[in-house]
């Protein structure tokens, strides 16, 4: 199934940590807004304020590690790049003298290695080598691939028990530089001084892969992220059904294999995914009217799931080998600024605007059918 299995974990457990270490942020933020910033009214503003930071530097990311990995380094390299780069500015996270030390500099400090942590997360390289070094059952391959994020976030939330809140920090050392030393070993899925073909992507295709990332990030958002919290502040007696997105997403752990192993077999992805926008708009529209409906929920809940698994291998179809990271990483970093950062604020404008509760829905139709065109839309003008 790959040409090397070394390649898999290794791209595996890069996106595990990398996650890991990105999450960390989240889960201590209390911790760091005490320790890096001046204790006030504006505590919290001033530490997500921050935590947005990193989105909106991911752009950025993206350009400079899809262009060194298609016209200088390779993947394998610039992979590893990245881990360093994200590894190297959590660990100093954790070393930072507090507030009460050094006063604003440490807000500053912070603020900085943020910057640097989000620039290196901006790269899809790892999803390029995993789709590169499978000769057969990519659907498969990046389907176990899909998991790392949410084990790399669910292993961050484990740490958040700690008592003391830089263990984390530091230790997420350890397993970088394990990993960094086995992917030495590694075989590079492309070499760029062997290809003589311009790296500069086609923008009908990124903007293909812009399309359908970041529909896919805006379903995921908003019915695990997003609906939680909105229920729950609709409705108190609720909070027992924002467990829900809790069980959904440990079940992808075990569905998502599953539906790639399938795809594989019955090929056509991109008329699966055509089918499936149009099965999950049916959804919605009857959703709308229930949304604690959890048969359809979960019905939901799998139709993304599988969307997910497929836009990877779809999206990576739209690019030449001289141009695939820089590519992918264009697409799905802005996908990430516009789409993922943008879903609670454009979903209560949406209510705020029709004037009724229904109106948070008009956004996964929107994203739906935004997805839908994305796949549609021909590469080439």
């Amino acid at each position: 199934m790959l040409k090397g299995m070394r390649n898999f974990f290794s791209a595996y457990g890069n996106a595990i940590l990398r996650y890991y270490d990105h999450a960390l942020y989240m889960f201590f933020a209390h911790e760091l807004g005490v320790h890096f910033f001046q204790n006030d009214q504006s505590l919290y503003v001033k530490i997500f304020l921050v935590y947005a930071l990193g989105y909106f530097i991911k752009p950025l990311g993206g350009i400079i590690l899809g262009y060194i990995a298609d016209r200088y380094y390779g993947r394998k390299t610039t992979l590893n790049i990245a881990l360093c780069g994200v590894a190297f500015s959590t660990f100093c996270i954790g070393i930072l003298p507090s507030y009460e030390t050094i006063g604003i500099t440490s807000s500053i400090l912070l603020i900085m290695f943020r910057l640097i942590q989000g620039i290196f997360m901006g790269s899809s390289v790892g999803m390029v080598y995993v789709y590169e070094s499978a000769t057969k059952y990519k659907n498969f391959s990046n389907s176990i691939f899909c998991l790392s994020y949410s084990i790399g976030i669910f292993l961050a939330s484990l740490s958040s028990d700690f008592l003391y809140w830089r263990v984390p920090f530091l230790l997420q050392s350890c397993g970088a530089i394990l990993l960094f030393f086995y992917s030495l070993n590694t075989k590079e899925t492309f070499i760029p001084k062997e290809c003589k073909v311009s790296a500069k992507p086609n923008k009908r295709a990124v903007l293909k892969a812009f399309l359908i990332s970041g529909s896919l990030s805006g379903l995921y958002k908003f019915f695990f992220v997003f609906m939680c919290a909105y229920l729950l502040q609709k409705n108190c007696a609720f909070i027992w059904k924002c467990k829900i997105s809790t069980a959904l997403l440990l079940m992808s752990m075990v569905v998502t294999p599953l539906i790639g192993w399938i795809i594989d077999r019955v090929k056509h992805e991109k008329r699966i995914m055509i089918a499936l926008y149009v099965v999950l708009l049916s959804l919605l529209s009857v959703y709308v009217y229930n949304p604690l409906n959890l048969s359809i929920l979960v019905i939901i809940s799998i139709i993304i799931f599988a969307l997910e698994l497929m836009g990877a291998p779809l999206i990576n179809t739209f690019f030449t080998r001289a141009n695939r990271c820089l590519g992918t990483s264009t697409a799905y970093s802005f996908a990430s600024l516009a789409f993922s950062s943008s879903v609670p604020l454009i979903s209560l404008g949406l209510e705020k605007f029709t004037g009724n509760e229904k109106g948070v829905f008009i956004y996964p139709v929107i994203v739906c059918l935004l997805g839908l065109i994305g796949i549609l839309l021909p590469t080439s003008s």
